[in-house]
């Protein structure tokens, strides 16, 4: 936090180990760092390097182990724990540094660097001025095992104890059999339901895996990850053909047919890829983190139906819409039907609806705390206020055009009593218009 505050109020800055401290306070947190060793309670384990800061660390008077990374980039998410945990095993280590820099936002420095790839790890030898690039395994054990090699320096120890913390904190899976997982799944609730069947005991570390997983979905109602002990769930292991586990299925909506259940085979068995594996197939919204994503509750195929809805001249078509948009259970979440019925319905008897739920639900977040259901909740419920209330005005300011009048729906093919044989012998006859010209301008038309 102090460095926070350092970067915040001084503009001119270098490198003294890890801090970037303002030239003008150098000799003075000298000082302080000799006089108050607790001071170095707030060097970060993990070094963040951007282009400024890069060659002032990466100057060949010390070891420095860098990860060139994207934000956007999965692998990189994946390892980020791993490399956290080296950052805690080798901090404080003089002449040592585990570093990191987002070469997305350092275009200009990774193209200097020949970055190509990501993550590209590479260790700078001190004294060498030379570079050689790791392509061992990224997990924690490895690199600490490559540095050691490379510097003679042991790793502490320390994020072993604290991994076995977090894993303390880590929620446990409801152990589920045949009663208990019918009753979990509740096909009137329609609960999504994602579940890792496998031995009594077996598999911890994909246990640990979906520990994460239902973590992130911990204020989700509409879905439960649980794992299922393969002995006790015979019924259901006849059901779903299991033979070889451990395996996750996800349950869509209360729906327990095997034919729609859909199996987590990403070959990476990480949090992050589950996360978006629930994310894709069941139509949730959430980060590994738990909190939502950006476009939380904006369902793609309600967007046409909005369109719709407001294109339609009287009460009776704008209901059909909202009994199409409602036969969308199979593959849309039900709350989120819930919603947008209700403010189809509601849009019906009052024009001014939408500007007074999107006011009282800003209101709403204001007054309640984030991280909550609740909140959680209200921000989607704004998120599809604000969506609907953008197609609303486009319809009113005619900007917008449905699927159907772009010519994207198929309509079933009027009755010639023809056919396609004779459609294309050029003898046929349409409005006036026939003869060796027709198959070209069928074939032009498609």
């Amino acid at each position: 936090k102090l460095q926070d505050i350092l970067l915040i109020c001084f503009s001119e800055e270098i490198t003294l180990d890890r801090f970037i401290i303002p030239a003008a306070m150098l000799s003075s947190f000298k000082r302080i760092l000799c006089v108050v060793p607790l001071l170095a309670a707030v060097v970060t384990a993990q070094v963040e390097l951007d282009a400024d800061t890069f060659n002032k660390v990466v100057d060949y008077q010390k070891d420095v182990f860098v990860q060139f990374y994207a934000p956007w980039c999965s692998h990189c998410h994946d390892m980020k724990p791993d490399y956290e945990d080296l950052a805690v095993e080798f901090k404080g280590k003089p002449d040592l540094v585990i570093a990191r820099i987002d070469a997305d936002a350092n275009q200009q420095l990774a193209l200097e660097h020949k970055i190509e790839g990501f993550p590209t790890l590479r260790f700078y030898k001190k004294g060498s001025y030379t570079f050689e690039e790791y392509i061992g395994e990224r997990d924690q054990v490895s690199m600490a095992r490559y540095i050691t090699e490379q510097t003679g320096i042991k790793p502490s120890g320390e994020s072993i104890k604290f991994r076995k913390e977090e894993i303390k904190k880590l929620p446990l899976l409801d152990e589920l059999d045949d009663a208990a997982l019918m009753d979990a799944i509740n096909t009137e609730a329609k609960k999504t339901a994602l579940l890792m069947f496998r031995k009594e005991d077996g598999s911890l570390k994909k246990y640990r895996v979906m520990q994460k997983v239902k973590r992130a979905y911990a204020r989700d109602n509409d879905i439960i990850v649980a794992a299922v002990d393969i002995k006790k769930a015979p019924q259901f292991r006849k059901r779903y053909k299991i033979k070889k586990v451990p395996l996750v299925l996800l349950l869509k909506y209360g729906e327990i047919d095997p034919d729609l259940a859909v199996r987590f085979d990403d070959p990476e068995f990480t949090a992050l890829r589950m996360v978006e594996f629930v994310n894709d197939h069941a139509g949730m919204f959430r980060q590994l983190d738990g909190n939502l994503q950006a476009n939380a509750g904006l369902v793609l195929e309600f967007e046409e139906f909005t369109k719709r809805f407001f294109m339609m001249g009287t009460d009776k078509e704008k209901q059909q819409v909202i009994n199409d948009a409602v036969n969308l259970a199979e593959s849309v979440p039900l709350r989120h039907i819930h919603y947008y019925k209700e403010i189809f319905q509601n849009c019906m008897k009052d024009s001014g609806y939408l500007q007074r739920e999107e006011t009282a639900l800003e209101e709403y977040l204001q007054r309640h705390t984030e991280g909550t259901s609740e909140h959680d909740w209200a921000t989607v419920r704004l998120n599809i206020i604000r969506s609907v209330r953008e197609v609303d005005e486009q319809v009113k300011n005619g900007t917008v055009f449905t699927e159907e009048d772009m010519g994207l729906v198929e309509h079933e093919e009027e009755d010639l009593g023809l056919g396609w044989d004779e459609v294309f012998e050029g003898d046929m006859e349409v409005d006036g218009i026939g003869g060796p010209g027709v198959e070209e301008s069928i074939h032009e038309g498609l």
